[in-house]
């Protein structure tokens, strides 16, 4: 997708989750083993790789701002793309090593969105968090994941997840 991106899939540049999604409903994806990901880098599209999966449809949960919302959504539907939003939410995600994100510096409203991630699960023992798993690779945060508390840099704006059936399933 990053490499034979169409338009509103900008490549290595941001994008939006329903541009991804579209992409997905019309090109498909090849397995990952058949189509190397070259972290933080744009390669040669490969338009004729095997697909062995698709979507229909995609849901967007528009407005809502609530944690238990996203929370059921995570329970159900696993794993949710949250976008954090903030003028530079990848700085403040750049610092992150262990612990809970818990820093509201860098970040902004939904209408500065800037980087998408998978929110995975959540702990509301101790602060109301989400843990999140960037694609950034296991050397950010924890393995690849980090906390992030619920009311921070625009997690509970507009989460969406893709609807996958098992006809979307090629192989």
């Amino acid at each position: 997708m990053i490499d034979c991106g169409m338009s509103g899939v900008n490549g290595c540049n941001a994008t939006y989750p329903h541009a991804a999604y579209k992409y997905i409903q019309s090109k498909g994806l090849p397995a990952l083993k058949d189509y190397k990901f070259l972290q933080g880098k744009q390669d040669v599209c490969q338009e004729g790789k095997r697909k062995v999966t698709k979507i229909k449809q995609f849901h967007e949960i528009i407005g809502n701002s609530d944690k238990d919302v996203l929370r059921f959504a995570i329970n159900k539907r696993s794993p949710v793309v949250v976008v954090l939003s903030g003028v530079d939410a990848e700085k403040s995600l750049l610092t992150i090593t262990a612990g809970a994100l818990d820093d509201t510096r860098w970040c902004g409203t939904s209408s500065t969105a800037r980087h998408a991630v998978l929110a995975v699960g959540y702990d509301f023992t101790n602060k109301e968090t989400f843990t999140i798993k960037n694609s950034w690779g296991e050397g950010w945060g924890e393995g690849g994941y980090a906390d992030i508390v619920a009311t921070h840099c625009g997690l509970l704006d507009n989460p969406s997840y893709p609807i996958v059936t098992q006809e979307d399933i090629l192989e």
